[in-house]
């Protein structure tokens, strides 16, 4: 992770053999592996777009790493809306628009058939209020003799599970 490229709003991502562009909310790049975070808000209405989630784990997959994931964060956990087809199992989410997608990029059906059994392996998911609790049960329990760092790090903790809060709507008013 030392050597790991971070970046929020990256740069548009264009799957190859067609004119889509993807724009995930966040990437990690590291020499052989490639994370793509798509950050749904906190909003219980909160959807994706019809082949949202296919366009970033085809551009994901396309890529030249050799490790891969894409990271969903949600508000809870799947089912997730999709738009114009409901509440639908995560996996089956990715799988929509997979075919069309392939077949803009001239990708082989066998290719298709290897794409979507690789989406259980590649395709995963946590919830915001799972964030919260982690960062802050890592910032009440990480061991730090140094003082002003262990204020810096609390610091750091509390902005995060205060942003989760805030937007949220579960924010304490001081």
């Amino acid at each position: 992770m030392e050597q790991a490229t971070v970046q929020t709003f990256p740069d548009e991502i264009t799957i190859p053999g067609t004119g889509v562009g993807v724009q995930p909310d966040a990437a990690i790049w590291m020499n052989d592996a490639a994370v793509l975070i798509e950050a749904k808000g906190t909003r219980k209405a909160a959807q994706f777009q019809k082949t949202q989630l296919a366009r970033e784990y085809l551009a994901l997959m396309t890529g030249p790493r050799e490790h891969k994931l894409l990271l969903v964060i949600m508000s809870s956990p799947p089912p997730v809306r999709i738009q114009s087809s409901g509440r639908i199992d995560l996996f089956e989410g990715v799988t929509i628009g997979l075919e069309e997608l392939c077949s803009a990029a001239a990708r082989p059906d066998a290719d298709v058939e290897r794409l979507v059994q690789s989406i259980p392996e590649t395709v995963c998911w946590i919830t915001w209020p799972e964030i919260r609790s982690a960062v802050a049960e890592a910032a009440a329990t990480y061991p730090c003799s140094d003082a002003s760092l262990a204020g810096t790090l609390r610091r750091l903790a509390e902005g995060v599970t205060d942003a989760i809060d805030w937007h949220s709507g579960t924010e304490t008013v001081c």
